[in-house]
């Protein structure tokens, strides 16, 4: 039986996430921390968007004269946070800042990150970034699969219905590692694939 893919999406210009930036820098006050390493800026705090629910987080980067450039929108469980938004600055875009919002969740607030269920060229090419970051490992992650799927997918019992299993590089795209014929993307609305990307448990 074929798991359905991760859904890829054209990427868009803008998703009205960093709308009203003034208004948001405003809210930032005060939560504004340098971002180790480099000359950025970061702030997590309580969603900004409309209609957001109590327990979703934004992840937001500052450029070096702290103006917003970029917010991850996260649901945070326990030691766990499941994306539900992203967007870069279209003038910032193409320079790794993807990468470094989802690393300040992993090395900065050690948490592990689910992904969202549909993701763009260059969400795909972030996901291959944190494959290479020392400490994090990237599995694939399914619910309720079937026997034969788990057994296709070399897929070890995660938590509750959840399986994850192990990823490769392959032409720079992740593909299940047992099974590299099994694509995790395509055009397709509905999924059952999505990743993970676990932080080394030390020092947790």
């Amino acid at each position: 039986m074929k798991l359905k893919e991760l859904r890829s999406v054209e990427p868009r210009d803008s998703l009205g996430m960093l709308g009203s930036k003034d208004a948001k820098l405003k809210k930032l006050e005060g939560n504004i921390n340098p971002l180790p390493n480099s000359n950025y800026y970061y702030a997590i705090v309580p969603s900004m968007s409309y209609g957001a629910t109590g327990n979703e987080q934004d992840v937001c980067l500052l450029s070096p004269d702290k103006q917003l450039i970029g917010i991850l929108t996260v649901q945070i469980s326990e030691d766990t946070a499941y994306v539900t938004g992203l967007e870069i600055d279209k003038a910032w875009r193409n320079k790794g800042l993807a990468t470094s919002l989802y690393g300040i969740l992993l090395s900065i607030e050690h948490l592990d990150i689910v992904s969202d269920s549909s993701q763009t060229p260059g969400g795909a090419r972030t996901w291959v970034n944190l494959s290479k970051i020392p400490g994090v490992e990237v599995r694939g992650l399914v619910y309720n699969p079937t026997p034969e799927q788990i057994e296709m997918l070399r897929a070890s019992k995660f938590g509750g219905t959840s399986y994850t299993f192990p990823v490769t590089l392959e032409n720079n795209q992740l593909v299940p590692a047992a099974s590299s014929k099994t694509d995790l993307y395509s055009s397709t609305i509905r999924n059952e694939y999505k990743l993970i990307a676990l932080y080394n448990t030390k020092g947790k």
